[in-house]
């Protein structure tokens, strides 16, 4: 390439219309991609916390179901297995605590990673649902997050608890 023709490129980039990226404020980009990597290592800990409640109450869950099967063997305490009942519903209200803890921690999350969008030029999106009105798509990603980590039962009940039943199936069968 020659000089001129150097020149005359430089000179239609800079005549060209400016990018989505010229109305950038990279600081502020830079600050909110920091907060997500707090928040998403801050998130680490409750999933840690809710995977080791989710196994002790499988294992809970399997001790009381083994003394029900088999009580001669399995009911120590002779009194029809409801020691091991009242540990696998304690178990079962600590895992409920973990999840909870969990979901504000993946609130948070969506928050940054929101935040990055806005702050970085609209790079980041998330997918409406369809079916889902706006006010309740947030809550939405959630139940999709816990799709096959609970019970499809058991998170649809509590959908509808926040939904409506047309859109928890919505949420339940999006992609």
């Amino acid at each position: 390439m020659t000089n001129r023709a150097i020149a005359a490129f430089l000179l239609a980039l800079l005549a060209a219309p400016p990018s989505v990226y010229a109305q950038v404020d990279f600081s502020a980009c830079a600050d909110a991609l920091d907060t997500l990597r707090r928040r998403a290592r801050d998130a680490s800990d409750p999933a840690m916390q809710a995977d080791s409640a989710k196994m002790e109450f499988d294992r809970k869950r399997d001790k009381y179901n083994n003394c029900r099967q088999f009580p001669q063997v399995y009911d120590l305490f002779r009194d029809g297995c409801q020691n091991q009942l009242r540990e696998a519903r304690s178990a079962s209200e600590e895992l409920d605590s973990a999840v909870s803890t969990l979901e504000s921690a993946l609130d948070d999350v969506d928050r940054a990673v929101r935040e990055v969008a806005s702050s970085c030029g609209g790079g980041v999106s998330t997918t409406n649902v369809p079916g889902v009105t706006e006010n309740h798509q947030q809550f939405c990603q959630i139940v999709r997050r816990f799709r096959g980590r609970l019970d499809t039962e058991r998170l649809k009940t509590s959908c509808q608890q926040n939904m409506t039943a047309a859109e928890c199936n919505a949420c339940l069968s999006a992609p």
